[in-house]
C-alpha cells in the first residue's frame, strides 16, 4: 500500500535530543551522560536509531536565556518541520525560565511534536501534565535564583582572599595562575603581577591628571607621547577616566580605608591589612544583564546585552596580593578632582553670570537645562543676556520640543521668590516636618511588609517543591489532593509576587532623603540679607544649598509657571 504525503513527511522527520550544562569542564561527562540517556529513551519510545536522531548541545551557557546557538538551531528546525519529537534529560536543561518553557510547549503543540523528559515523567499533552511541568519549571527558576545567591556568597568569600577573578587585566598588570592543593583537591587561584613599563605609564598618567586636573589635557599628553592603551588603541577621555577611577592602583593605606568607609562600602579586610604597601581589589563593580529585544519572539529569541556600573556603595573592597602604585592620598585627591569636574557641568556659565544652570529640569524630556549666552546682547545694566536650553535639544535640535527659557528673568524671579520665603513659609516648613515623620513611619512599615511577603513567598515555593516531589510517587487519589493543593499554592504565589512588586515600586525617595530641613530653613531665612552682600559665585552656591531643582512649565493660558523644589523637601 502506497504511503501518503503526510506519512512520508513524518517518516523523514527526526527525533531531537537537547543537552545543556552551564559550565565548560575538561571531562564533559555530564553532557555526554545526558545525550546517552536520551538516545536510549529515543530508541525505547520512538524506535529511533542514530540516523533518526539530531543532537543539539549547548555547553557553558545559562538556561535562563534562550539565545543559545544549539537551542536556536533546534527552534529553526522545528519551524521547518524537520523534527517529530524533542527529548531532554530534564526540563530544566531546556530552560530555567518558566515563560520560555511554556512558550516552547505551545509551539510544539501547534506543530504536533512530542515533548518528553527522561526523568520528569510528565505528559505535556494533558492539562494536568501542563500544570506539573509549569511547577517544575517554577522550581527550576527558583533553584537558579538560589544558585545565583550562592555565587554572590562565594564572591564575598573570594574577596577576603584578594583574588583576581578573571577578565581583562588593568593596565600595569597581568594575571598569574597558582596551583594549590586544598582539602586534597588540586585547585588554581589567580592574582595580579606587575608589568613595570606599564606601571610607570600609570604613575605618569596620575601625575599629569593631578597637575592639570583635566582628562582632556591628559588625553592630549598621551597622544603627544605616543602612549597607547593595553589593546593598542589611542587613549580617550573615557580610557583615562577608567584608569584614574580604578582603586586597583591605590595603595591600601589609611586614606583609602577612610575613603571607602565614608561611602559605607563593605571592606573584606581588617584595618591592619591596609599596610601602606599592597593595592586594593574591587568586586561587584559592574552588572551585566541581557534583556529581550522588542522584536524578539519565542521562535527567534533576541537579547541585548547591558553593562552598567554599580554605585560605589555596592562595591566590595579587599586588599590584594599586588603592590599599589599610587599613594592613597593622591588617589583620593584624583577622585575629588573627577567629582569636581563633573559638578562643573552643572554650574553656570562664568561669562553670562547665570545662577541656575544645571538646576533647571526640562519639563519635556527631563534632562538638565544649561546656559546659552546670546552673543552681543546685553541688559540695561550691561549684563550679558542668556537663555536656558535643554541639554538634549542642545545636542540635537529635533530631539526635544522644549522652548528656550529667558535666563535673566528666571534668575531674578527665583532669587526674589527665595527671599520671600522667610516668614510666610513657617507653616510650610512645619508641614514638611510632619510629612517627614509620616514618611519615616510609612517607610518603616513598608520595609516590614516587604520582609513578611518575601518570607511567605519563600515558604510557598518550598511547599510547592515538597508537594511536587510527593506527587511523583503518590497514588491517583492522593495525586488529586496534591494537585489541588499545588494549584492553590501557585495561585497564592502569583498574588505574593504581584504584591511584592507593588511594594518595591512604591515611591521611596522622600523616605530615603536626608530631610535636613533645619539647615534648609536657616539658609532660606537668611537668604535675603546674604543675597545683598554675596558675590556671584557665593549666590550660586547659596541657591544650591536651598534648592534641589527648578521646573518651568506652561499653564493653559500658555503662561510660564516656575516650580522651585527645596532641598530634601520632596
Amino acid at each position: 500500500m502506497a504511503k501518503t504525503k503526510i506519512q512520508e513527511r513524518c517518516d523523514c522527520r527526526k527525533v531531537a535530543i537537547y543537552a545543556r550544562k552551564s559550565k565548560i569542564t575538561e571531562s564533559g561527562k555530564s553532557i555526554e551522560n545526558q545525550i546517552s540517556k536520551c538516545r536510549s529513551y529515543a530508541d525505547l519510545k520512538f524506535d529511533a536509531k542514530d540516523d533518526d536522531i539530531l543532537v543539539y548541545r549547548d555547553e557553558g551557557l545559562s538556561g535562563y536565556y534562550s539565545d543559545r546557538p544549539a537551542y536556536m538551531q533546534m527552534l529553526q528546525d522545528i519551524s521547518e518541520n524537520k523534527i517529530k519529537a524533542v527529548i531532554c534529560y530534564k526540563f530544566d536543561r531546556i530552560s530555567r525560565r518558566t515563560l520560555d518553557l511554556l512558550n516552547l510547549v505551545e509551539q510544539l503543540k501547534h506543530k504536533r511534536i512530542a515533548f518528553v523528559s527522561c526523568t520528569d515523567e510528565v505528559d505535556t499533552g494533558s492539562r494536568t501534565g501542563k500544570i506539573v511541568m509549569s511547577l517544575l519549571a517554577s522550581i527550576s527558576e527558583f533553584e537558579r535564583d538560589i544558585i545565583a545567591e550562592r555565587i554572590a556568597d562565594n564572591l564575598y568569600e573570594l574577596a577576603k582572599e584578594g583574588r583576581w577573578l578573571g577578565g581583562t587585566t588593568p593596565t600595569g598588570f597581568y594575571s598569574k595562575k597558582e596551583y594549590l592543593i586544598l582539602g586534597g583537591k588540586k585547585t588554581t587561584i589567580n592574582h595580579l603581577e606587575p608589568i613595570p613599563e606599564e606601571q610607570q605609564i600609570v604613575k605618569e598618567l596620575f601625575g599629569q591628571f593631578l597637575q592639570h586636573r583635566s582628562l582632556s589635557r591628559v588625553t592630549q599628553w598621551t597622544k603627544e607621547q605616543k602612549i597607547i592603551t593595553k589593546n593598542g588603541k589611542q587613549h580617550s577621555n573615557l580610557s583615562i577616566k577608567n584608569i584614574i577611577k580604578n582603586p586597583v592602583y591605590a595603595v591600601a593605606d589609611e586614606d583609602t580605608y577612610d575613603y571607602f568607609k565614608a561611602f559605607g562600602v563593605p571592606i573584606y579586610a581588617d584595618k591592619e591589612d591596609f599596610d601602606n604597601k599592597r593595592g586594593l581589589m574591587i568586586y561587584n563593580k559592574t552588572e551585566q544583564t541581557k534583556e529581550l529585544k522588542d522584536n524578539s519572539t519565542a521562535a527567534r529569541p533576541e537579547y541585548v546585552k547591558k553593562r552598567q556600573s554599580r554605585d560605589v556603595e555596592d562595591w566590595i573592597i579587599s586588599v590584594g596580593k599586588h603592590c599599589g602604585i599610587v599613594a592613597g592620598r593622591d588617589w583620593v585627591k584624583a577622585q575629588d578632582i573627577l567629582q569636581s569636574n563633573q559638578n562643573r557641568y552643572a554650574q553656570p556659565n562664568e561669562q553670562s553670570r547665570s545662577l541656575l544652570s544645571g538646576l533647571i529640569v526640562c519639563p519635556v524630556c527631563g534632562a538638565a537645562m544649561y546656559t546659552r549666552k546670546l552673543s552681543g546682547r546685553y541688559t540695561k545694566e550691561e549684563l550679558p543676556r542668556y537663555n536656558y536650553v535643554c541639554k538634549t535639544k542642545f545636542h540635537n535640535r529635533k530631539a526635544c520640543s522644549c522652548k528656550d527659557i529667558n535666563g535673566n528673568k528666571l534668575d531674578e524671579f527665583v532669587l526674589q521668590s527665595i527671599c520671600l520665603m522667610q516668614e510666610p513659609y513657617e507653616d510650610y516648613f512645619n508641614y514638611l516636618y510632619e510629612l517627614r515623620n509620616s514618611f519615616y513611619i510609612n517607610y518603616g512599615n513598608r520595609e516590614n511588609d516587604i520582609k513578611l511577603v518575601e518570607k511567605r513567598l519563600a515558604d510557598v515555593k518550598k511547599e510547592i517543591s515538597a508537594q511536587t516531589i510527593h506527587l511523583r510517587t503518590a497514588s491517583s487519589t492522593i495525586s488529586d489532593i496534591l494537585l489541588a493543593d499545588i494549584e492553590k499554592l501557585s495561585a497564592e504565589q502569583g498574588e505574593l509576587v504581584k504584591k511584592l512588586e507593588d511594594k518595591k515600586t512604591e515611591p521611596t525617595s522622600s523616605a530615603q532623603g536626608n530631610f535636613n530641613l533645619t539647615e534648609v530653613r536657616k539658609v532660606i531665612t537668611s537668604f535675603s540679607k546674604l543675597a545683598e552682600v554675596l558675590s556671584y559665585q557665593e549666590k550660586m552656591e547659596l541657591i544650591r544649598l536651598a534648592t534641589d531643582k527648578i521646573v518651568v512649565t506652561a499653564n493653559q493660558k500658555d503662561e510660564q509657571e516656575v516650580h522651585i523644589y527645596l532641598k530634601n523637601a520632596r
